[in-house]
């Protein structure tokens, strides 16, 4: 497929996991691909990989949590290749704690990056979304829409990642902007290998949601629902939750 074709992806998080996958669907579709992370190391072999496919691919480095970073590392996208077409927001991070052991930098470091730098990515790519028609795909999480417990931080970030998107697929549905959301529940990434529960924990608690299927997801699985979302397959979905969690939710 070519659904891609002329068209510029701005992927955060494209280091590893959810968002490295979805860097390289899109620019198996023709798109070129701009890796924001920060992990530039990361970022230069997602874009290394993407090249040796035969694709175009930048990386920026960028602590997504610092607006003024962001800002510049947008402007240095639109420099490379003077427009942006999509958005994808996949950086990410957390923990599992006990509630009353959570600290103020703990909360203040998950919203920052988790939230934070939803919001000031779009923020600094809404002109140049607007002025191509194109469109944003962010990623919450299965936990923004239930209770999961020793994820309260994690939970409420990712949960006012849903909200924010929601409200900006109102504000610009008119002006051809569509914003979408993509909930994944458990999936094999290096973010994920770092959630551990406290050792304490109440094993009812954290095993209250199974996968329907038996396994966890692949983060080339997501991929693929973001790529649908973010192309014009697409093209009439805005404001839109998909949970994409093996059924856990069910």
């Amino acid at each position: 497929m070519t659904r891609f074709t002329d068209r510029t992806a701005v992927i955060t998080g494209a280091a590893s996991g959810i968002g490295r996958e979805t860097a390289r669907r899109i620019a198996r579709e023709g798109g070129r691909v701009i890796s924001i992370d920060i992990a530039d190391n990361g970022g230069a072999e997602t874009v290394a990989m993407i090249k040796a496919e035969g694709s175009t691919a930048h990386a920026i480095e960028c602590d997504v949590a610092d607006p003024a970073q962001v800002e510049s590392a947008i402007a240095t996208a639109l420099r490379i290749t003077g427009r942006i077409d999509v958005l994808v927001n996949c950086a990410g991070t957390g923990f599992y704690r006990h509630f009353p052991e959570v600290t103020p930098a703990e909360v203040d470091r998950v919203m920052a990056v988790n939230f934070g730098g939803t919001f000031w990515t779009c923020r600094y790519a809404l002109d140049a979304l607007l002025e191509s028609r194109g469109n944003i795909v962010n990623i919450a999480s299965a936990a923004a829409v239930n209770g999961i417990a020793y994820l309260t931080t994690y939970s409420a970030s990712k949960g006012a990642v849903l909200a924010f998107t929601k409200s900006l697929a109102v504000e610009y549905g008119a002006q051809g902007l569509r914003a979408n959301v993509v909930c994944p529940g458990g999936v094999d990434t290096p973010l994920l290998r770092l959630f551990t529960p406290p050792e304490d924990a109440d094993r009812h608690l954290t095993t209250r949601r199974h996968s329907l299927l038996g396994r966890m997801s692949k983060p080339e699985e997501i991929a693929g629902t973001i790529t649908f979302l973010a192309s014009d397959d697409a093209s009439q979905t805005t404001g839109a939750t998909i949970v994409v969690d093996a059924g856990s939710t069910t």
